[in-house]
């Protein structure tokens, strides 16, 4: 079995589309095949955080993934999962004009800035930096 993704650029706060296609590359049919993919930390399966599952998938919010299974898969085929993700942020600070000063807090904070002259400052916990 081999998996493979399809995916064009996309910018910060976009959503995509995203093919997951599972192939038995083997010389023998695969019996009861699966695919488990991970959404990766601040993507979200579906527009507007609302899943989009596809047909004979599973989605486990906790782990943040999903798993589909392909069934028994011949030589040679292949199955494809079509799957929207909604890579937008939540952020904690945002700098949506030029030349702004943001300064983190002490928690965990998420700091969009516009690149535009903009001035980040984290200030403990575990901060999250994104210009666009």
């Amino acid at each position: 079995m081999s998996s493979t993704t399809a995916i064009d650029s996309v910018g910060l706060g976009d959503d995509f589309d995203l093919r997951i296609v599972a192939t038995n590359t083997g010389a023998s049919l695969a019996r009861s095949a699966s695919i488990t993919i991970r959404i990766p930390d601040g993507a979200r399966l579906g527009a507007d955080g609302v899943p989009d599952v596809p047909a004979s998938c599973d989605w486990n919010a906790t782990a943040s993934s999903l798993t589909c299974a392909a069934g028994d898969l011949a030589p040679g085929a292949s199955v494809t999962y079509p799957l929207l993700v909604d890579i937008s942020l939540v952020c904690t600070l945002v700098g949506d004009i030029n030349d702004n000063v943001l300064t983190g807090t002490s928690g965990d904070d998420v700091i969009c800035g516009s690149g535009v002259g903009d001035t980040i400052n984290g200030d403990g916990g575990d901060d999250k930096v994104y210009g666009y």
